[in-house]
Parts: structure tokens; C-alpha cells; sequence
């Protein structure tokens, strides 16, 4: 056999063999698994001014998820009251805490039902009953400064050593706790439908002594910061000068063509 017949059967073999290779498909897929365990859950029972249920869970599932607790009260009010924590945003194997918190507007006896959001569905994991013993009224309204605001967050510098538990706001709106740090707090919200012309109410409680403080009114208006505006008025003005050297170069062409 010469190096031609030698080359030619070297050649059929390897499209041979890469052909049965490109032939072979592996469907390999992992199956995503969605789930937690609940490590504990606390409510109170004989409440004063503040209720309050907590959960502390652990993502057992393969794929981060959000997480969210929310609590429905049935009191002496028109409508069911729907409380949200924040969103929890948990890695597999890892532990979160959701809290929400409710002020009664009365005494008496009434019933909770607690859900869990884990990645996309809601789960009832609780139901329960509470006697409310004492109500406070707040205080005078209290100062804060609005430092930032976006859709969805409005930072503000407000007294230390606070809890602020939202009390009124638009219908449907998740709103969740917050607490105080260094003097600042970070609201957040999630709107159903938006307007600029939202406001939500805040019950200010101290975190040592459990007392109602004060309340306070935020109205929801998204400002842009300086610097985005800055960027925002820079970008106008380049697209503008482009339109501009696009219109005299393509006129300056029309004018050589003519007279030449």
C-alpha cells in the first residue's frame, strides 16, 4: 500500500470515527429541588401593643430561592389584615430569619393563619389564636429625613434603637419591617401598581422595651439621584450631537453630489 492509499484509508477512518462520535448525545439534566425545613416558629399569644411571628429556616432544597413569611390576622377589622416580612434570599444549606408584626387597633380574641413563600408558592404551615390584652395609641409623629429614595426603597435617617412596622399603605402592597441601624433604615416595598403620590404609615417601636414610640407618614416618590441625572442629561446631549453630525454629513454629500 503507497502513502496515497495510506493517506485515504487514515482519512475514512477518522470521519468515521468523528462521525460516530458526533452521533452519540448525552441528555444529562438535574432535577431542581425546591424545599426548606422550618427550624422553629414563634408567635406570641397574650399580646400587648405588638405582635409578633418569627421563623427561622433552612434551604434544603439544590437551588437558591427567596423566601418570605406571611401572616393573615383575623381581627375585629373590616378585612383580614396581611402582614409581610422582607424577601430572604437563601443559598442551599442556608439558614434565614422572616419576621412580621402586627399593632391591634382592639382587645379581644383572635386567629392568625402563618404562610411561607419558598421560591414561588405559598404554604400554610400554621394556624393559630391570640388574645390581645392591650392596645396603644401613638405618639406625636416623629421626625425623620429622607435621604434616597427608588421604586421599591426609600432610605431614611430616623432615630436609634427603633423597629418600624408598617400600618397603613396602599392596598395589596407588600411591605415589609424594618429595623433601625446606625440611624438609618432601608423601607422597602413591593407595589402592586405604582403612583407618586403613595404614602405609608410606620409605627415606631423600641427594640429594648417593646413600647410604641411614635408613627411616622413616608410618602413613595421615585427621585433620581443627582449623578443618574447628571449621566441621564449627558447621554440627550450626545444623542442629539449625533443626530446633528449625522444630518450635516449626509447634507454635505447631498451638496458634492450635486455639484459635481
Amino acid at each position: 500500500m503507497d502513502i496515497s492509499e495510506k493517506q485515504a484509508v487514515l482519512a475514512t477512518l477518522f470521519f468515521a470515527f468523528t462521525g460516530s462520535v458526533s452521533a452519540l448525545s448525552f441528555d444529562i439534566s438535574v432535577e431542581e429541588d425546591f424545599n426548606y425545613d422550618i427550624q422553629s416558629l414563634e408567635y406570641s399569644q397574650n399580646v400587648s401593643n405588638l405582635k409578633s411571628v418569627s421563623t427561622s429556616i433552612m434551604n434544603t432544597g439544590s437551588v437558591p430561592c427567596r423566601f418570605r413569611l406571611k401572616t393573615i390576622f383575623n381581627t375585629s377589622e373590616e378585612h383580614p389584615v396581611r402582614k409581610y416580612s422582607g424577601l430572604d434570599v437563601l443559598q442551599p444549606g442556608q439558614y434565614g430569619s422572616l419576621n412580621t408584626y402586627y399593632v391591634p387597633e382592639s382587645k379581644g380574641n383572635f386567629s392568625a393563619s402563618v404562610y411561607i413563600k419558598g421560591c414561588n408558592s405559598w404554604e400554610e404551615v400554621e394556624s393559630e389564636s391570640f388574645n390581645v390584652q392591650e392596645v396603644s395609641e401613638p405618639d406625636d409623629a416623629v421626625e425623620f429625613s429622607k435621604k434616597y429614595a427608588e421604586k421599591g426603597m426609600i432610605k431614611v435617617d430616623v432615630e436609634d434603637n427603633l423597629q418600624l412596622v408598617p400600618t397603613e399603605k396602599p392596598p395589596y402592597w407588600k411591605v415589609s419591617p424594618v429595623e433601625v441601624t446606625n440611624g438609618t433604615a432601608e423601607l422597602r416595598y413591593q407595589p402592586e401598581s405604582y403612583s407618586a403620590d403613595e404614602n405609608i404609615t410606620y409605627v415606631l417601636v423600641n427594640k429594648s422595651s417593646g413600647d410604641i414610640s411614635g408613627s411616622m407618614s413616608v410618602s413613595v416618590e421615585t427621585k433620581k439621584p443627582f449623578l443618574q441625572k447628571i449621566e441621564i442629561t449627558h447621554l440627550l446631549v450626545f444623542f442629539v450631537a449625533s443626530l446633528l453630525l449625522n444630518f450635516l454629513l449626509g447634507y454635505r454629500a447631498f451638496l458634492k453630489s450635486n455639484l459635481s
